[in-house]
């Protein structure tokens, strides 16, 4: 799935119980995994990745769930990205392809 280095993977729980699974590559590349499809025997099944414009090489991934308190401000999760040059953004995660 990617196409360099994997640097982040990140295991997430989303508000509705759903467990989540996402890695992040050198390749600026980020993919989600279809956990209740994935078996040892079949590995990991991708559910859909997406690619990101960045200026730096990104170095960490961090899931995110909606925080109780901003609960009124976002309901988003997002996914954390750190990069060799120390900045992070938040990407939102498909949460209407996902149900979440």
């Amino acid at each position: 799935m990617h196409h360099g280095k994997v640097v982040g993977l990140s295991f997430g729980e989303t508000p509705s119980g759903q467990t989540r699974l996402f890695s992040l590559g050198q390749d600026n590349r980020i993919a989600e995994y279809e956990l209740a499809r994935s078996t040892p025997a079949t590995g990991l099944v991708v559910a859909y990745h997406h690619d990101f414009a960045s200026t730096s090489l990104p170095t960490s991934l961090c899931f995110a769930p909606p925080l109780q308190y901003f609960k009124h401000h976002s309901t988003r999760t997002l996914l954390i990205i750190t990069g060799e040059c120390s900045r992070a953004r938040g990407r939102p995660t498909a949460t209407a392809q996902h149900g979440v």
